[in-house]
């Protein structure tokens, strides 16, 4: 969708009308609405959970930033951190078992 040229706004449209969920609509349609109106994004978003790198990526692109490339920029930041979180939780859990093993090993050979 980002490399369609299509306006902000009708890529808003577009989302809403495909999503099923309702909370996730109504994500959307509040960033719509703040990229519509004067209004600051921080504030506009405020009930939602998200990261202030997020935040801070889509003010820069309401602001004075190219939607495409803060958009693509922020969607490859999102998976590498994505991905960086998944493999600290692997490492961890492969840390946490063999910590067990070893301790339950030892405490049924005393």
């Amino acid at each position: 969708m980002l490399d369609s040229k299509i306006l902000l706004d009708e890529s808003f449209k577009i989302l809403k009308k495909k999503e099923k969920k309702r909370n996730i609509k109504e994500f959307l349609k509040t960033l719509q609405n703040s990229f519509i109106s004067s209004d600051d994004i921080y504030r506009s978003l405020e009930k939602y959970n998200i990261n202030n790198v997020v935040k801070a990526f889509l003010k820069i692109t309401k602001d004075r930033g190219n939607p495409i490339l803060n958009i693509k920029s922020l969607s490859i930041i999102i998976a590498d951190s994505y991905e960086i979180k998944k493999r600290v939780c692997k490492d961890f859990n492969v840390s946490f078992n063999t910590f067990n093993n070893i301790h339950s090993f030892s405490y049924w050979n005393l």
